[in-house]
Formats: structure tokens, C-alpha cells, sequence
């Protein structure tokens, strides 16, 4: 039998190309920037470089994290067909997309190798009321409101 949901198909494959794409700058990154891996540790200084750096392999790195957020929660669509679960899921990527913007424009912060993880402490630990910091906190609040829906609905299905 011939399926034609082009939808999926196109979902799924571009899910596949942004995954690989991501992984490929992922190495890169580690054997080039780190000199080789660093067990426990590689990844976090890589999300350091995904929402604090400020050169093109950053940006790419951040926009292909926004690709599969979004081709995910499509091809999640297709598959169940379930627009509630895509509703419930919107806060997450939006909450994903508002501190990449944050974490580049906003936090003051610069990716440098010096071994200190970023992005933890900036996320939990900074605070305040600032014009600049607006971005964090309503990432902060979707975040919640995400974790929030999922348990709802965790429990009800």
C-alpha cells in the first residue's frame, strides 16, 4: 500500500536532516573548539555555545534546535492527529526559542572556553527586574506552564 501523507513524510524527513545537521556541528565542535571529548561535560559546554555564542556555527546550531522543535511537535501532529497535544506543547517550544534570543541578545553573557557552564546559572539563578531580563522570565513562565500541561495530561490519558 502507497501512503501519500506528504505531511508526515515531509515532517519526518526534515526532522532527520536537522537532527543529523545538528549532530555533525555537535562533533564538530567538540574535536574542533574542545580538542577532543570530555565525558560528562561536552554537552553542557555545548549549550553554552548554542545559546551564548555569537558566531554562525552558533546560530545554526540554535536555528536547527528550533527546526526539530518544530518538526517534531508537526510530525507529532500528523501521527496522532491530536490538536490538543500540539497546544500543549507550544509553550515548550516557545519557551526553547525566547531564551535562545535572550541567551544572544539580551543576557550580556559571550560563549568562552573556560570551562563554566552558562546556562544553568543563568537560567535558575539570575534574577531581578530588568527590561533585558523580561525574555528570561517569560521563558521561565512557559517553561512551567509546559511542565505543568504535560503532567495534566500525563495523568488524564
Amino acid at each position: 500500500m502507497i501512503s501519500n501523507n506528504y505531511f508526515f513524510y515531509f515532517n519526518a524527513v526534515g526532522l532527520a536532516i536537522s537532527l543529523a545537521a545538528l549532530a555533525i556541528i555537535f562533533f564538530l565542535f567538540v574535536y574542533k573548539v574542545l580538542g577532543g571529548a570530555k565525558p560528562g561535560k561536552d554537552v553542557l559546554v555545548f549549550s553554552d555555545y548554542l545559546f551564548f555564542g555569537r558566531n554562525t556555527g552558533s546560530n545554526l546550531a540554535a536555528l536547527l534546535l528550533i527546526f526539530i522543535y518544530c518538526f517534531g511537535l508537526a510530525l507529532e501532529f500528523s501521527r496522532a492527529n491530536d490538536p490538543i497535544a500540539l497546544l500543549n506543547n507550544i509553550p515548550g517550544v516557545l519557551a526553547v526559542i525566547l531564551f535562545i534570543v535572550h541567551g544572544k541578545f539580551f543576557s550580556g553573557l559571550v560563549y568562552n572556553n573556560n570551562g563554566k557552564i552558562l546556562f544553568i546559572k543563568e537560567f535558575f539563578l539570575r534574577g531581578g527586574l530588568s527590561k533585558c531580563l523580561l525574555l528570561l522570565w517569560v521563558s521561565r513562565l512557559l517553561y512551567m506552564a509546559w511542565f505543568v500541561l504535560l503532567m495534566r495530561n500525563k495523568l488524564t490519558y
